[in-house]
């Protein structure tokens, strides 16, 4: 008897069974093909159906609608005066009703203040924020001489470090026991200071290389356990000058090495750089007031550590 292999009823399909294959097939095929016949030969589109290229046209035209609208906006962003002004007239609402942001506004105030007001209207392009259009918008209308003043004061920032050179010098004189200079002295030496034992004497120098030099008592109390009291006990020993000062460079320095310095932030670093970049080399340390991150206070205290 002839054995029958296992696949042999798996592979075997009765003439019922294959014509039901057939038939579902086919059925199939018709589902699957009907729709196109219909929309090809048969269907009409309504005025309410689109294409995927109308519905592109019309994204393209509300693209470039809105762009017409941003546009617009762009241009009011800006209000020019209706009657000629002064710039040094102007108040910090009035910059700001201009269109300039409440910092800008008053970095404008600062710096104008510090340069003892605008000179001709030229200066005006030194602002952050006065791009070259606005410019000539405002010009016809600012009531300041034309010409380059070249002839510009420039001795208010040199008159006022020799003042502060010779306040420090004066009490100096007054104190005979200013016998440490903490710019130049090492750990050793300020060790010889009574109060003074090797760790606040490795942390003041710690100190004096991060600022490159000390020039206020009250840089000290950022230190470990120095307080009013220590503090006032180690002054008559110890004397802060700004000859020995590092200086940087704002017309030469990055951002990042501008940014290393303890009072100045990131933001101030990189709008020191754009100033530079963009519109001019600093020709006087007042030019810092037109950062919208340099505050009056701040420039009292950083601008003895900057040189041009």
């Amino acid at each position: 008897m002839k054995k029958q292999g296992w696949d042999n009823e798996w592979v075997y399909f009765s003439k019922r069974a294959r014509k039901g294959v057939f038939f579902l097939l086919f059925i199939f095929i018709i589902i699957a093909i009907l729709p196109r016949i219909y929309y090809t030969f048969v269907h009409t589109p309504t005025e309410r159906e689109f294409n995927i290229e109308d519905l592109d046209l019309n994204l393209s035209e509300k693209n470039s609608q809105f762009n017409k609208k941003e546009d617009a906006k762009a241009e009011k962003k800006y209000e020019i005066p209706n009657d000629n002004f002064n710039p040094n007239d102007l108040s910090a609402e009035n910059w700001q009703k201009i269109g300039f942001t409440e910092k800008q506004a008053q970095s404008i105030i600062n710096y104008r203040d510090a340069i003892g007001g605008f000179k001709v209207k030229t200066d005006l392009k030194k602002l952050f924020g006065m791009t070259d259009e606005l410019y000539n918008e405002l010009e016809p209308k600012i009531v300041l001489p034309i010409a380059e003043d070249k002839k510009r004061n420039k001795s208010n920032f040199d008159n006022e470090n020799n003042r502060f050179s010779q306040e420090s010098n004066d009490e100096e004189s007054e104190e005979d026991m200013l016998l440490i200079n903490i710019n130049i002295a090492s750990e050793g030496e300020l060790q010889k200071i009574k109060g003074v034992g090797p760790f606040f004497a490795k942390e003041i120098v710690k100190l004096r290389e991060k600022f490159g030099g000390l020039i206020y008592k009250e840089q000290l109390l950022v230190i470990y356990n120095m307080d009013e009291e220590k503090l006032e006990e180690i002054l008559s020993f110890l004397s802060f000058d700004l000859e020995n000062i590092k200086k940087i460079n704002i017309n030469q320095a990055s951002a990042e090495q501008l940014s290393k310095h303890p009072w100045i932030s990131t933001d101030l670093a990189r709008s020191i750089v754009f100033f530079r970049e963009n519109y001019n080399t600093y020709n006087s340390l007042d030019e810092l007031l037109l950062s919208p991150y340099m505050s009056r206070e701040l420039f009292n205290k950083v601008k003895h550590y900057l040189t041009i």
